[in-house]
């Protein structure tokens, strides 16, 4: 079994594609989304999609609207890192996306609470840079700083794009690096990690409480997450889905 990537630009190479079915004879090579789909992403897919012998995304939605088959352990493991000094509260990294009154709003009800936020949004036009002198505009970072950064913070702030609700890398991050998570996705309390001392689910900003950050998580369930996001299950569901 071959995973292609979305973010790979060899996966949209038909001769490529071809190339590794010559070389592996008994190959089953699969097409593996990272991120919910849009008209641009369904576009490129459009084209390739008949070369592969299935495509896998992590979105329930996507996979009701576009019939490809649903995988919610993505093969992705960020690293652990050394332990350092916490210096800030909520971490948040991302694009507005439509999401800019949304997120200043829970901006200002953390603040409220007396936490630190260490908010970075991009496409972010100038004119609409509230906290401009607090909060981060336009300014990418690199995934290993990205780590650092949710590494020196206590939680980290997920909103997922257009009201949809997955699991995503967020998740991922909060719990291989032992952090909590603020989260818009209610699906999250049906895995078997969940736990409302790590995670917070919100459905508005008045649902954020000091509460949450105070009392202490418990190490058993981000051990769990470890065993729900195994290799050893990404390869059983490769081998029972695409058998060889």
């Amino acid at each position: 079994h071959i995973l292609m990537a979305e973010i790979f630009p060899l996966s949209y190479s038909i001769k490529f594609i071809d190339f590794l079915r010559k070389k592996y004879k008994s190959v089953k090579i699969v097409f593996l989304l990272f991120n919910p789909i849009d008209s641009y992403v369904y576009s490129k897919i459009e084209y390739i999609k008949d070369y592969y012998d299935g495509i896998l995304t992590f979105n329930p939605g996507d996979s009701d609207k576009y019939g490809f088959t649903l995988f919610q352990e993505l093969p992705f493991f960020p690293p652990i890192l050394p332990v350092e000094r916490v210096i800030s509260d909520v971490f948040f990294i991302g694009s507005e996306k439509g999401r800019l009154d949304y997120l200043l709003a829970i901006y200002e009800k953390l603040t409220s609470l007396g936490l630190l936020c260490d908010f970075y949004i991009v496409n972010v036009p100038e004119e609409k840079q509230r906290y401009a002198d607090r909060i981060h505009y336009n300014v990418k970072l690199s995934y290993e700083n990205v780590l650092n950064h949710i590494n020196q913070s206590r939680a980290i702030l997920e909103i997922l794009q257009k009201n949809e609700e997955y699991i995503s890398i967020r998740t991922y991050e909060a719990y291989r690096l032992k952090k909590k998570l603020i989260t818009s996705n209610h699906t999250i309390k049906a895995f078997p990690f969940y736990d409302d001392s790590i995670v917070s689910i919100i459905n508005k900003p008045e649902d954020l409480n000091i509460d949450f950050f105070n009392v202490k998580s418990s190490e058993s369930k981000y051990k769990e997450f470890d065993e729900f996001n195994s290799f050893d299950k990404v390869k059983k569901f490769l081998i029972d889905t695409f058998n060889v």
